[in-house]
């Protein structure tokens, strides 16, 4: 007897909460400093870098790019420069008091957040859990009417990872404003009309093609016949008289 095929989806998910906050800011400067030594030779930069560093000294500070803010395009004493810079919160419980420190700084703004988050270790438990029910559901199906799972053919396996991260076009200082004063709420779900989410749910799905058996009907079969051979092969008998 050919084996059937069983074809069997499951799918498992979780909610993960964010293990970290990449904020990207950008700070005016009433000069023009190129690389690190705008963290000491801008004031505004080493104003707002000294206040967020009071926090926490596990915060990455990272000064990624600066745009020139000039009217004529060019390059003086008195161009003005704004820094587009990158903070790594590494401890969300001081994500709060970061906010509080931007606030006291008119001339920064917030323009995103991008959570971090522990993607790769739910993703292979809910895929573990996913495989195991496809598994289980399969031997239901199959006992259900008198067949068994004889093996696997193939199997796939996906994933839904929505993005989460924020990107603000407008209303940065008010958002700011928003967050610092609400210390007492968890960062994970901040409505802002913009919504501000340090959590999401990931789900995994495991696809599995199963060959299914009458072990019945083969443990029953009658033996296979014997092969005949070409009567060509065989000696004559002659007739009876």
């Amino acid at each position: 007897m050919k084996p059937g095929i069983l074809k069997v989806t499951e799918t498992k998910s979780s909610d993960i909460d964010a293990i970290g906050a990449v904020l990207n800011v950008s700070v005016s400067g009433e000069n023009m400093v190129f690389g690190n030594a705008a963290y000491e030779k801008s004031i505004e930069v080493k104003k707002i870098v000294d206040s967020i560093l009071k926090i926490s000294n596990a915060i990455k500070i990272n000064i990624v790019g600066v745009r020139i803010e000039s009217e004529t395009g060019w390059l003086n004493k008195s161009t003005k420069g704004s820094y587009q810079i990158l903070l790594e919160v590494t401890e969300l419980d001081t994500l709060n008091k970061v906010f509080t420190a931007m606030v006291g700084h008119k001339n920064i703004k917030l323009h995103g957040i991008e959570w971090k988050y522990n993607e790769d270790a739910t993703k292979n438990n809910l895929i573990t859990e996913a495989m195991i029910a496809a598994k289980i559901k399969a031997e239901l199906m199959t006992n259900a009417i008198g067949l068994k799972i004889g093996g696997v053919i193939s199997c796939s396996d996906s994933y839904d990872v929505p993005n989460t991260n924020i990107s603000i076009q407008d209303n940065s200082d008010n958002v700011l404003s928003e967050l610092s004063t609400r210390s007492r709420r968890s960062v994970h779900n901040v409505n802002l009309g913009t919504e501000i989410r340090g959590r999401k749910k990931i789900a995994a799905v495991a696809t599995v093609e199963f060959y299914v058996i009458n072990e019945i009907a083969q443990q029953g079969d009658a033996p296979e016949p014997a092969t005949i051979a070409d009567s060509a092969s065989q000696p004559s008998i002659p007739p009876a008289r």
